[in-house]
């Protein structure tokens, strides 16, 4: 509280920015920007003449931030009338209003733009959209090339009154929400938005979430198989994992990787049995 609110329990909007092994987050009633460096504790003000945040304007708060799959980190406003970018030059943090999200027409009475309350999260995909989570568990995705929220559906398995304030991919490609109002963690995936509870503590107040994990367009992949899944899409611990489930599958399978002009730079060989497998690739120096 000594430091213009850098250590605000209002806090509503964090990102992880794998760069540095920074958390990015801006706390509710400012347009400060902060920087947690986890490994030093030192918290760095970035000065933001871009976002109009105004105390008594519910519309102008900062809710909703993620990183993109480009590397830079994203946030929105309540109301989606800013759409900001956070990018490094030079290794400094810099800040650009992106412009003004609108409803796509198909949305109906389903409006993003409409306000609900404080809260909601928003995660990437690594086509580099943007899915939105409504504090109501209504979904939208949006994007960055002509600014529309299309409605996606709504979470479906959560108990009533449950507020989804934090949204963030884990490791298996899945989107874990949690609550302000103390209740359990949830896991969901993007094709159906049914949510299963996670096991362990189930009083938690969680204002938001983050990760360095994206969720993976299933369309620009070019699975062979319906049932094969191949995460992350972007490695920087040095593994994969690789997951199938289709009867149609048997027997061995070969993994290929190669680098960007085509030559192989490594081979592995899979063992398939009654058409599942759950393997961790390890990707040795490359």
């Amino acid at each position: 509280s000594s430091y213009s609110h850098a250590q605000s329990m209002t806090l509503a909007a964090l990102a992880y920015d794998s760069s540095g092994d920074n958390l990015v987050y801006m706390p509710m009633f400012s347009s400060n920007i902060y920087v947690l460096n986890q490994k030093t504790k030192e918290i760095t003000l970035v000065e933001n003449p871009v976002v109009r945040v105004m105390s008594c304007d519910i519309n102008s708060h900062i809710t909703r931030m993620t990183t993109g799959y480009d590397g830079n980190i994203y946030a929105i406003n309540n109301s989606g009338t800013q759409f900001i970018q956070i990018s490094k030059n030079n290794n400094q943090y810099v800040v650009n209003d992106l412009g003004n999200i609108v409803d796509d027409a198909a949305n109906g009475k389903n409006s993003f733009t409409s306000i609900e309350s404080f809260g909601g999260d928003m995660i990437a995909d690594a086509d580099n959209n943007f899915y939105v989570f409504a504090t109501s568990g209504n979904v939208f995705k949006i994007s960055t090339k002509d600014l529309k929220a299309k409605f996606v559906g709504k979470i479906s398995g959560l108990p009533e009154n449950y507020t989804v304030n934090g949204a963030a991919v884990n490791s298996k490609g899945k989107v874990v929400i949690a609550s302000a109002k103390g209740a359990s963690t949830y896991e969901l995936s993007l094709n159906d938005l049914e949510a299963k509870m996670l096991s362990g503590e189930s009083n938690l107040h969680i204002y938001d979430l983050a990760s360095k994990y994206f969720a993976n367009d299933k369309k620009s992949s070019a699975n062979v198989f319906a049932n094969l899944d191949i995460y992350p899409t972007k490695v920087d611990e040095g593994y994969i994992y690789v997951n199938i489930n289709d009867k149609n599958v048997k027997g061995n399978l070969t993994l290929n990787v190669f680098d960007v002009s085509g030559k192989t730079a490594m081979t592995q060989r899979l063992s398939v049995k009654d058409g599942a497998l759950n393997q961790q690739i390890y990707l040795k120096n490359l």
